[in-house]
């Protein structure tokens, strides 16, 4: 990069400014000298305590501060003593004029490893000051100074033992690698177009080398200012070669600097910085968007093709003509304006209403704050999120299927403060696996779940009438009573369920199975359309382009997107694609045979999956050899029951075991052995679990991971196996299953449910041996229990407690038998 173009980037409000000791020597502090470097306050210290002259700060200051031979008097004025030095060094009186070239420039944010004030000098306006350990949305809201080391102006007795620094550089490094300043700086480094380092050098206090290597791929934007070398200097090879390794250096110091940036403002256009949201959308509260008049059509396309209008859903968001309003969304709604809580998950299944609600939710909350859609991740998302976070007043961004886009959450999370809200949304199976790591990022009692897998009373009242009020078969003549009683009986309280009902009535039945022959008559039709149900319900989150890629039908695609039929369930606009109606999934899966033509689909997904981006690539290998996934993709018919599918789906496993992605991958070999377990293939799933064991304990050195998924289902494992087959050493594969649940609750109690979930295996197991166990390995397995009973009491699951302790009873029970 020329240092025309880094200039320019500078004055169009695109840098970041890092300064080192060298940008403030020529600057003159209070005593009328030149700013010093810390190698000065170093001598001062020696001086006072009579010993030999050392210029490492570090090893000085620590003596001087923490000699033992002190009293606690002498070393409390030592520190009054060390707070004037570092005042009367670094305060500034005067400043260059380059000095106030550099700084009054519309840089993002100034960082920087000094303890003077030179920068607050130069600056005409009040500036705003940082530390270390400022919040990261503190820092991000406003364009300020980070001062990494401490500031004159603000070090006290008390701030020499935290946020002002006199250490060793490895040890400093460390810290700010690990502050939430350091986040600032990543988020800074990769949303500007330019980093400029004055006056550092690589054997600073700070390691500026391992910060730039610990940001990869931004080597391009980094430029080093340093000052020309004096007559018969040498030059520093090793730290020259070394930055230029890391970036862009121009020996032309920082007052020619200064000077170039002075005379090229003179004639600079600034370029309009307006952000282009594309990450997320504002839901706006203006009314502009189109009337129309509903219909019955309207609203049997949207309860059957799954088409959604989002006026319709603006012009009924307070009745009940296009959809029913759900209560829960009210009480979401109620707690969000109040601040409740800082993340509402909404959770459901299927085809139970979760896109309906979160447009509700949006709607209703934009009337009173500012609302936030997360639409797809682009290149400029972050930035896109520091201006929601720089918006005065209350926010709430809302992100749907947040499983898919952790990383945004995670930005989100780290510059959090009390005006932002978030709603986050996902299937109820991946929020339950997923809790545990919302509640390692923020406390517990700011989160609240919100479960719309079943109607409330009141919502099956008002659904009641509204299916009444459309006059459908099903329903046609009957009371509300009686169509409530349907719902309940026929249809568990979900939607999902009702609409299926629905479906299946003949009229309804006979158009849609006619739309659906027309489109799986053809091959790639039917290929794309069982690709685009896959992406929609796992959910990927894949392009209309990825999904072409991954099953190569190239030339078919426009062909495919003019299809009357075929857009009948599918939307493509923009190269998002989705289907209509979740529900209208399920019932094309469930009504036909495909369960073949899937995994041929599922096969060719992953094998092409190379071909997307490597993040793209991951998701997709690792969601489609979910069980989960599978059994929400296969199901049984006519040609296949329970037993077949099981054994299709270990089938499908067994196409990739040879797989360099998957040989050593612990997830594949955990749901490998899941299905071996399903399938009753015993022998297959004690292999396919001891090699997901052996691939942890080799990720396991050096690291946190731990293995509470294959600890949880290696217990079931031992247990299903005894419930099917007759094993002699019934008492110890019990007792081993329960110490696999202990320590699976150990390693992660947060997840509790996950594990609680197995414990209906062992009553019918104990029924089946008891009779065969002596007394001592009885005692065991109680021991166990009541260890069990005791963790899941301090998690209040009165349910779990009581099921444990009838475990116990037949114990007791059988022991006094005995």
């Amino acid at each position: 990069m020329e240092l025309e173009e880094v200039i320019d980037h500078i004055l169009n409000g695109d840098g970041i400014l890092f300064l080192g000791a060298g940008f403030s020597r020529d600057a003159v502090n209070v005593e009328g000298n030149n700013m010093p470097d810390a190698s000065e306050l170093s001598k001062l210290l020696c001086g006072e305590l009579g010993v030999k002259i050392n210029n490492n700060l570090a090893k000085v200051s620590n003596h001087y501060l923490k000699s033992s031979s002190v009293s606690k008097e002498e070393l409390e004025q030592r520190k009054l003593n060390l707070v004037t030095y570092i005042q009367n060094l670094y305060f500034t009186r005067e400043v260059k004029g380059y000095h106030k070239s550099i700084i009054n420039r519309p840089w993002r944010r100034i960082y920087t490893t000094n303890y003077d004030d030179v920068v607050e000098k130069s600056s005409k306006d009040r500036i705003k000051i940082f530390n270390m350990n400022t919040d990261t949305n503190i820092i991000l809201k406003n364009p300020g100074i980070v001062h990494l080391n401490g500031y004159c102006r603000t070090v006290t007795t008390d701030s020499l033992d935290n946020e002002f620094k006199l250490t060793q550089r490895s040890y400093l490094s460390d810290s700010f690698l690990n502050s939430s300043s350091y986040q600032a700086f990543k988020h800074d480094v990769k949303n500007s177009k330019v980093v400029v380092f004055i006056g550092v050098s690589l054997d600073s206090d700070l390691d500026i080398q391992r910060l730039i290597l610990a940001n990869k791929g931004n080597k391009e934007k980094i430029v080093f200012i340093d000052r020309p070398l004096k007559e018969g200097e040498e030059v520093d090879e090793i730290e020259d070669s070394t930055k230029l390794e890391l970036g862009i250096q121009y020996k032309i110091g920082a007052q020619n600097f200064g000077e170039m940036i002075a005379t090229q403002s003179k004639s600079f256009k600034k370029l309009e910085n307006k952000i282009d949201w594309k990450t997320f959308v504002k839901i706006r509260d203006d009314k502009s968007y189109v009337h129309k008049e509903l219909d019955e059509t309207d609203i049997w396309n949207f309860l059957f093709t799954g088409e959604i209008n989002d006026s319709f859903i603006r012009n009924n968001i307070d009745n009940n003509e296009y959809f029913v309003q759900r209560t829960k969304i009210n009480k979401i709604i109620d707690e969000v304006l109040n601040n409740k809580f800082q993340i509402s998950v909404v959770h459901s299944n299927l085809g139970n209403g979760k896109t309906v609600a979160l447009k509700t939710l949006a709607y209703k909350l934009a009337e009173s704050i500012e609302v936030f859609q997360f639409d797809k991740l682009m290149d400029n998302w972050e930035l896109e999120i520091e201006e929601i976070i720089k918006l005065e007043g209350r926010k709430v961004i809302i992100i749907d299927n947040y499983n898919n886009n952790i990383e945004v959450l995670n930005k989100i999370l780290e510059t959090i403060d009390d005006n932002i809200s978030i709603i986050i949304s996902g299937r109820t199976y991946i929020v339950k696996n997923l809790y545990y790591r919302l509640t390692k990022r923020i406390d517990e009692e700011k989160i609240c779940e919100y479960d719309l897998n079943k109607l409330s009373r009141t919502d099956l009242n008002k659904f009641a009438q509204y299916l009444i009020e459309r006059r459908f078969t099903p329903v046609f003549k009957e009371n509300a009573d009686t169509v409530k009683d349907i719902l309940v009986k026929s249809c568990g309280e979900k939607l999902s369920q009702i609409l299926l009902f629905l479906i299946k009535s003949p009229n309804i039945r006979r158009e849609i199975d006619k739309k659906v022959a027309s489109v799986i008559s053809n091959e790639v039709k039917k290929e794309s359309l069982l690709a685009i149900i896959i992406n929609n319900t796992v959910p990927l989150d894949l392009s209309f382009e990825d999904i072409i890629e991954l099953l190569e039908n190239y030339n078919e695609i426009s062909y495919i997107e003019r299809d009357e039929d075929f857009s009948e369930f599918v939307d493509v606009y923009n190269d998002e694609i989705r289907m209509k109606s979740s529900v209208l999934s399920s019932y094309i899966l469930e009504s036909n045979d495909f369960n073949q033509e899937l995994l041929g689909v599922l096969k060719r997904m992953i094998d092409n999956a190379s071909r997307l981006s490597p993040s793209e690539c991951e998701k997709v290998r690792q969601k489609l050899i979910s069980v989960s996934t599978m059994r929400k993709l296969l199901v049984k018919n006519k040609n296949y029951n329970d037993n077949d599918v099981d054994k299709i789906i270990l089938s499908y496993y067994s196409q990739f075991d040879a797989y360099p992605e998957y040989s050593n991958n612990i997830f594949f070999w955990l749901q490998y052995g899941m299905a071996a377990v399903d399938a009753k293939e015993y022998m297959r799933a004690q292999t396919y679990f001891e090699n997901s064991f052996k691939v942890a304990k080799k990720v396991q050195k050096g690291s946190d991971f731990d293995t509470y998924q294959v600890d949880t289902q290696y217990g079931r494992f031992l247990l299903e196996r005894g419930l099917n087959e007759d094993v002699v050493d019934s008492a110890d594969d019990l007792i081993k299953s329960l110490d696999y649940w202990i320590k699976a609750f150990v390693q992660r109690p947060e997840q509790y449910f996950y594990i609680s979930n197995q414990f209906k295996l062992i009553e019918p197991f104990m029924v089946k041996y008891i009779l065969s166990w002596n007394s001592k390995q009885k005692e065991a397995i109680r021991k166990r229990l009541k260890y069990l009973k005791n963790k899941y009491s301090v998690k209040n699951q009165t349910k779990i407690i009581d099921d444990l302790n009838k475990l116990e009873l037949i114990l007791f029970n059988s022991l006094v038998t005995q």
